[in-house]
């Protein structure tokens, strides 16, 4: 697809000032490796060493001192693909989910080498979530449950969801959202709530992501809208009401002015003055509307689509 605009700079005013994101689609794709440019980039994520990128041709690594980048087949061990799920523990210590394939599972990236984790013996498992907690993994599948690794072992969590989307946790608490059963709270205890339609303001029961801004501050997003969970508060935000590009939020990340909302229509940015401005391709040039993965850092916000991978910059 041809694009007529080349240039833009889209001015976002916030608490802290003017703020601007560069749209030059040149430099949206620079130094960005082929395979990933019109891939299905499911997962992004970073450290203050590397950006991670998991796609369906396996994982990619930026390093960001040395400009460089590397793919799965760079490290030693195995080389999953159809990658649906990335967390990073620690700066040497990277769990991947993969679906869709007769070694679907869960890997870990540590030292240089990746290796597939044992859940269950001779069980293939689509993992599209992962968060560790102090000393607890949790591991979401779609359509076998959640699993909880403590102890050097796994066992299998009481909760009765079985289609799991996302897990974000902070201090003591988890939350693990499902596609049909809304949220479950997992408490230190291992007590469990159960957030969706019927106990709170969540405006669908299909979850699609929850992301922690801080202690004080939930985002969740779900196929009928977004929530902001703040100081107990709940607000709700829909497309009908001209906040969101679409109700079918997919993706949430967060800078310290403003938050980033994924759709299949396009990117919603809220920000802290509770404005939205909202990017889509009848105005600039993304490789698609349909937005799976999002990831900020100090100097980009990464976009993951199911037409490619690009990097918006700022211009601040």
């Amino acid at each position: 697809m041809k694009f007529y605009i080349f240039l833009i700079a889209i001015i976002l005013i916030f608490t802290n000032g003017a703020y601007s994101l560069d749209f030059d689609k040149d430099r949206f794709r620079e130094g960005i490796p082929n395979s990933l440019l019109d891939g299905f980039i499911t997962s992004i994520s970073h450290n203050e060493n590397n950006i991670y990128v998991g796609s369906w041709d396996g994982i990619f690594i930026y390093d960001i001192k040395n400009k460089k980048w590397k793919s799965g087949s760079d490290y030693r061990g195995d080389s999953p693909l159809f990658i649906t799920a990335l967390h990073i523990a620690d700066s040497n210590e990277i769990y991947i989910g993969t679906s869709y394939s007769e070694n679907s599972g869960l890997y870990k990236l540590e030292n240089n080498l990746i290796t597939k984790i044992v859940i269950e013996e001779d069980k293939s498992m689509n993992i599209t979530s992962i968060y560790k907690l102090k000393d607890k993994l949790y591991v979401g599948t779609f359509g076998n449950g959640l699993y909880i690794k403590e102890n050097g072992n796994f066992k299998k969590s009481e909760v009765k969801g079985k289609f799991f989307t996302s897990i974000s946790g902070i201090g003591d608490k988890i939350y693990a959202a499902t596609k049909y059963k809304g949220i479950y709270y997992i408490r230190d205890n291992d007590d469990i709530e159960v957030i969706d339609e019927h106990s709170s303001n969540i405006p669908n029961n299909s979850v699609s992501n929850v992301c922690f801004r801080d202690s004080n501050e939930i985002w969740i997003g779900t196929w009928g809208g977004a929530s902001r969970v703040k100081n107990e508060k709940w607000t709700t935000f829909f497309k009908y009401e001209k906040q969101l590009l679409n109700s079918n939020v997919k993706c949430i990340t967060y800078d310290k002015n403003s938050v980033y909302l994924g759709t299949d229509k396009g990117i919603s940015i809220y920000n802290n003055n509770e404005n939205f401005v909202n990017i889509s391709l009848d105005k600039y040039p993304l490789p698609s509307n349909n937005i799976l993965s999002l990831c900020k850092t100090e100097n980009y916000l990464w976009v993951g689509t199911d037409k490619g991978l690009i990097k918006i910059g700022n211009t601040k």
